[in-house]
């Protein structure tokens, strides 16, 4: 039986409805078509064309060695079954099984986990921590918001005033604010929404980051209405502020202010200078979390997984008979830009399979202490292809390869295992336990461990074994090292591939720099989008200390002027006024610079070979921020210092 997909129903059978019911060969096996799957559905791996029904397969001995594990089970709950429920009934079956296989089941369990966690990983703390980050961006654009409309309240609060003198009540008074207030509002919002509709597209469009085709990322209904309803609330309470000023002063004094001389209190100014240290310690927080990302990431494009992903090219390949392996490579190795191919079982970062086994001369270990390792089958250049150098011993042989020999080629970890400070060459070890039917296995070589299961560490310490590569094996990787592009060069191989055996099936065609890039991707989306934020935060940022700089000056015009009209310099009047904003962003620094300490241990496991007190980032961080910030004080100072005061005064 056999289930087609939509896309490949289309484009290899027209799109036929008459295909249900027919007979196919597949593998040189006959597959009768029952169904095609919905349009747009490819599978778990996002790439499946096929599908056909599960059957455990291999030789009896690997069946009958209950220590493999090379299938997952995918299960749907009943209604109104919990995860928890349904952790507990397989933690009950696993109990039953232990104790009826102590020797292999015992202290072994069986986790259940969401699928979406199983596709995309783990990403509850990611999305936390770039949810901080949005939250974060929100209160510096919160601050900014709350200090324009300050500023100008203050600056409206002789007119308030006026408007109440002449008759005007204080309800009518508020209804105008509130109707000013909530057209910018709505304006805001509008824009807004249309920002991040196609923002959105554009980010995910710009991503480094490749998604599965079912993922399509779009505004969250709660997120817009909760963004909508901080908005709303910050601009129409804040636009209120006039008002409030006006009554808490006393119309007399607000109508006593002439035009040119400093409105708002004290206090007013201390608070607007406190939204100024709050935001600088928001943006440094942020810029540093983004540094410490990026220093991360750089690590992370640095890691040697003990293999060169450089110019590496892997098919996944399947044939309905034996394949003649070694003619299979022959005809690629006679293409100009191929300088290594070789087949294995699977490739670095494409699969795996777990078995326990035992080394010889160890004593008898039961299901807690049994070593666990993962399996591979390889041919004689398959750690040339690699690139993987060897630290003790020799590859496969093609003698061996032919007949099957009983040696393995190990990690490091194993040797260090069981013999360390030892030579481990010609020590066996076996798969199984001690009374397991399989056959000893001679080491003849040991290799670094590698980054075989997942970057930038393995999920587990277990080392690898090698074992020769089967021959009668239909299934395997093919892996071919070329001096060109890899991707360039994968037309070329598969075309070999075909008229070396015109009914080889070839999937999952990709270079090795793609798996890695996959195995990467959640850390780069993360930094990706921290450094976006940290980017909006910092241009909130110098935005918010060029408006608060800005308004002082243009309230101390008459000072200003008076000062220059004293004798006061232009380079003193610069100092002045950039000293007064530089003073709060100092504040903000040290302050963010703390939080910072503090809270970016929580990501400590998001980073890669850089600590959470990074002193290079933390400098960095420090000078971008100061930069900018003494940038945004400039100008302000820049038009304070070319105040003629013969003006100021002749208006005043």
């Amino acid at each position: 039986m056999l289930i087609l997909s939509d896309g490949t129903w289309k484009q290899r059978f027209g799109g036929d409805p008459a295909i249900v019911g027919r007979t196919i060969q597949l593998d040189g096996h006959p597959y009768t078509v029952i169904g095609i799957a919905p349009p747009g559905f490819r599978g778990l791996t996002d790439q499946a064309e096929l599908w056909v029904p599960f059957v455990m397969s291999g030789s009896a001995e690997d069946l009958a060695e209950r220590g493999t594990r090379g299938f997952e089970v995918l299960a749907r709950l009943r209604s109104g079954v919990s995860l928890a429920r349904a952790q507990a009934d397989l933690d009950a079956v696993s109990l039953r099984l232990s104790e009826a296989y102590p020797g292999t089941n015992a202290a072994r369990g069986v986790e259940a986990s969401p699928l979406e966690r199983e596709i995309l990983g783990d990403m509850r703390k990611p999305l936390l921590i770039l949810l901080a980050a949005v939250g974060f961006v929100l209160l510096i654009a919160c601050t900014n918001v709350a200090n324009l409309l300050l500023a100008r309240s203050e600056a409206r609060q002789r007119e308030i005033a006026m408007r109440i003198a002449l008759g005007a009540s204080r309800q009518r008074v508020l209804r105008q604010l509130l109707a000013e207030s909530a057209v910018l509002v709505a304006l805001g919002c509008v824009a807004g929404l249309i920002l991040a509709h196609f923002g959105a597209r554009s980010l995910m469009a710009a991503s480094p980051v490749t998604f599965p085709s079912y993922v399509h990322p779009t505004l969250d209904p709660a997120v817009t209405l909760f963004t909508v309803l901080i908005c709303c609330s910050v601009g129409l309470v804040l636009g209120l502020a006039p008002a409030t000023h006006v009554r808490t002063a006393g119309v007399h004094e607000a109508l006593k202010q002439s035009s040119g001389r400093a409105a708002g209190s004290h206090g007013g100014r201390r608070f607007r200078n406190g939204l100024v240290v709050a935001e600088i310690s928001f943006s440094m927080l942020l810029l540093i979390g983004a540094g410490l990302m990026i220093r991360s990431l750089e690590r992370l494009a640095t890691l040697d997984p003990g293999y060169d992903p450089r110019h590496l090219l892997t098919l996944r390949v399947s044939l309905p008979a034996p394949p003649p392996a070694g003619e299979l490579l022959r005809q690629i190795l006679q293409l100009p830009s191929v300088q290594s191919a070789s087949i294995a079982t699977d490739v670095p970062l494409g699969g795996e399979s777990a078995v326990f086994y035992t080394a010889e001369g160890q004593p008898a270990m039961d299901a807690h202490t049994m070593p666990r390792a993962y399996f591979h089958r390889a041919s004689t250049d398959f750690f040339k292809t690699l690139r993987t150098p060897f630290i003790i011993g020799r590859a496969f042989t093609e003698d061996e390869v032919h007949h099957q020999a009983n040696v393995v080629i190990v990690t490091e970890s194993l040797g260090m295992r069981f013999w360390s400070g030892r030579d481990p060459i010609g020590k066996r070890i076996k798969v199984g336990g001690l009374t397991s039917p399989r056959p000893w296995l001679t080491i003849v070589g040991v290799v670094h461990d590698l980054k075989y299961r997942g970057l930038p560490d393995n999920p587990t310490a277990d080392p690898d074994l090698f074992q020769v590569f089967n021959e009668q094996s239909r299934d395997f990787s093919v892996l071919v090292r070329t001096s060109l592009d890899a991707s360039a060069i994968a037309p070329a191989v598969r075309n070999t591939l075909r008229h070396a055996e015109p009914s080889i099936l070839i999937y999952d065609s990709a270079t090795m720099e793609e798996f890695i890039g996959h195995e990467t991707a959640r850390p780069r989306f993360t930094g990706w989008l921290m450094a976006i934020f940290a980017g909006i935060a910092l241009a909130l940022a110098v935005i918010g200390i060029y408006g608060v700089v800005s308004y002082s000056v243009s309230r101390q015009t008459r000072e200003i002027g008076v000062r220059i009209a004293l004798g006061a310099n232009r380079p003193q009047v610069l100092r002045m006024v950039v000293g007064t904003g530089m003073g709060l962003v100092v504040f903000g620094l040290l302050l963010g610079t703390g939080a910072a300490l503090a809270l970016t241990r929580l990501i400590g496991t998001l980073l890669y070979g850089v600590t959470p007190s990074d002193p290079l980032t933390y400098v960095a961080a420090t000078l971008t921020l100061a930069t900018a910030a003494l940038i945004a004080c400039l100008m302000p100072a820049l038009r304070a210092a070319r105040i003629d005061p013969a003006i100021t005064l002749r208006n005043e």
